[in-house]
């Protein structure tokens, strides 16, 4: 779903970034952190300035992603 391989299925939430999707209430600089898409990241997700994200992931709902961390 993240590669855009299921048809007529599109990716909640909102595109902050190309290729990059949240849910609600996601607390992130997106300046300050690294990310390759595609990646969705649950809401009242936290994620630390400092953070590599490398899509294809997805985070779910509720998470702490520290400064440092590579998912």
């Amino acid at each position: 779903m993240l590669q855009g391989d299921v048809r007529q299925v599109g990716m909640p939430g909102k595109e902050v970034r190309p290729g990059v999707y949240t849910g609600l209430n996601v607390a992130a600089n997106w300046d300050r952190i690294e990310v390759q898409g595609p990646v969705y990241v649950g809401g009242m997700t936290k994620i630390e300035d400092g953070a590599k994200l490398i899509g294809p992931t997805m985070i779910g709902p509720s998470c702490h992603i520290c400064e440092g961390a590579t998912i």
